[in-house]
């Protein structure tokens, strides 16, 4: 007998591309979640029943689960029961064996602790209601993540992943107290079995896909903010949040019964909201003029009032920055315009290269990652440097392979192009804009992958002046060059043979291209400083 459990994220528009499917799997019975049908109720769908339980009708669709069963199948059901919008329970024999299936569908692992304590406390208690003298099969998208067996429990399997959540701890409690085992983990599977694969065509795609899984997952755990920090709009009062909390109750019943009363009910409320909005405004804009009338009063007051017009007439005048935008994009665009002569009229010529393919490895890319500082811009993407920090071993591998496209030669992601920039005062007018210094900040995975062929470009640096440097030191006797002590400092003239020959024993730096060693630890690669004297 083949079971399965699909979430179909509503099964209105696609009930006959699932019943396509599951047939062309041939399964037997199949626990639909997620559903968002409304009722609870039983209805033949061709082939396969169909026993449904979801919210009332007159809510917003939402979570909701069934059962599909195939329709030979259907004269061992013997009775089944809808228990809420996340469970539904139907008795059927299986092979002569008594089989109650539970059709679950789980709670968010970012909701309350609250909802979490009762969606868990009921399914325990639906799961004691068949009491032992019936096998029991719980089928459905639990939203855990159970991870893989630790030392000898037997609740989970030893093939499973290596992550866990709050959801996947509690399901593990869930098993334990009612002898039940979780078989995902059971059974060997390969890793394009385990996990929803995906092929990219190029690193857009690839990195469009690392940035979509990291911020669900950075949901999943944290939840969404609501950027509480932000303050209050000042006309906001208990009067203007009554009236549109009376104008989303009106909205949703509207959205439930698409009935022309309720719409109507729905826009008057509407513009009752709109109109009461205007009049706090201007109420308390009034109040706001006449208090700053108060306190300044005399010869301020006509120009206070001025100001305060001002700013309510034309909000796209800027009163606080001297530079505009439009300045500041002219100014820019100016400075990173290549003008240098040497630079603007050097020829491009087609240069070949021919060497051995690089190959970045994923302890490069977990050192590079490792080394990000905390509480840093995460720029375009908005990537936190905290979510790459801690990722898994699966993070880094697609890191790494991305990063092998990219250095192959493959087209970088548009999105490493964009970087968000501001300006910080210095000295002098602040209308200049000279007197400014420009900040810029890439998006986090851009800077991992220049920081990667920095590295690479400071290794292979540093293994050619060190082979540079033996070499010197073992021909050195056979260079013409004369050392001299100069004004406190070393240094090493070279001369050409004709030179060196007439004035070996002479050489004044003075007169010659000198260059200059600075002195550095061993762990810093020696400067050096070209001078014409």
């Amino acid at each position: 007998m083949n079971l399965g459990t699909w979430n179909v994220q509503g099964l209105s528009t696609k009930i006959n591309e699932v019943l396509r499917e599951i047939r062309q799997l041939n399964m037997d019975i199949v626990v639909l979640t997620e559903t968002k049908k409304k009722g609870q109720d039983s209805e033949n769908l061709g082939h396969y029943d169909h026993f449904y339980s979801g919210i009332s009708k007159d809510k917003r669709a939402q979570k909701g689960v069934s059962i599909l069963i195939k329709k030979s199948l259907r004269k061992y059901v013997s009775s089944w029961e809808a228990v809420n919008q996340r469970i539904i329970k139907i008795n059927i024999a299986i092979c002569g064996n008594k089989t109650t299936v539970i059709g679950t569908y789980g709670i968010n692992e970012d909701d309350t602790v609250n909802n979490k304590d009762d969606y868990f406390e009921c399914l325990s208690e639906e799961i004691s209601k068949v009491g032992t003298s019936r096998e029991v099969i719980i089928l459905g998208d639990l939203n855990a993540r159970t991870g893989k067996k630790i030392d000898d429990q037997m609740i989970v399997g030893r093939f499973g992943e290596e992550v866990t959540n709050d959801n996947g701890n509690r399901l593990i409690t869930l098993c334990q107290q009612n002898t039940l085992k979780i078989l995902n983990g059971f059974f060997q599977h390969k890793m394009i079995h385990k996990y929803t694969w995906e092929n990219f065509d190029n690193p857009e795609q690839h990195y469009s896909f690392i940035k979509k899984s990291m911020i669900a997952a950075a949901e999943e755990a944290f939840g969404r903010s609501d950027n509480t920090r932000r303050p209050r709009t000042y006309w906001w009062d208990k009067e203007i949040e009554d009236l549109i909390n009376d104008k989303k109750v009106k909205f949703s019943k509207f959205l439930c019964t698409k009935n022309d009363n309720d719409k109507r009910n729905f826009k008057e409320a509407q513009t009752k909201v709109r109109k009461a909005i205007t009049k706090k405004k201007n109420e308390t804009w009034e109040k706001t003029c006449t208090q700053i009338n108060t306190y300044l009063g005399g010869s301020r007051n006509t120009e206070s009032w001025k100001t305060l017009k001002s700013l309510r007439e034309d909000r796209s005048n800027n009163l606080i920055s001297p530079i505009t935008l439009e300045k500041w994009d002219e100014y820019f665009s100016i400075l990173f315009t290549e003008t240098r002569p040497e630079f603007k009229n050097q020829r491009q010529d087609n240069i070949n290269i021919i060497t051995s393919p690089l190959r970045i490895t994923i302890k490069e890319v977990k050192d590079v990652c490792q080394s990000l500082k905390n509480r840093k811009s995460p720029g375009a993407g908005q990537i936190a440097p905290e979510l790459i920090k801690n990722g898994t071993e699966k993070l880094f591998s697609h890191l790494q392979m991305l990063f092998q496209k990219c250095i192959n030669g493959e087209a970088l992601p548009q999105e490493w192009k964009t970087s968000y920039m501001t300006t910080v005062y210095k000295k002098g007018g602040r209308e200049n804009c000279d007197n400014y210094r420009g900040l810029t900040v890439l998006c986090t995975i851009s800077r991992i992958y220049g920081k990667i062929i920095k590295n690479k470009i400071e290794q292979e640096y540093c293994n050619m002046e060190a082979e540079e440097q033996k070499k010197q030191a073992a021909d050195g006797h056979k260079h013409s060059s004369v050392y001299k002590k100069y004004n406190n400092t070393d240094y090493y003239v070279r001369l050409g043979s004709k030179v060196a020959n007439e004035k070996e024993e002479t050489a004044d730096p003075k007169e010659h291209k000198v260059e200059t060693r600075v002195k550095c630890p061993l762990t810093t690669r020696s400067k050096k400083l070209s001078a014409e004297t």
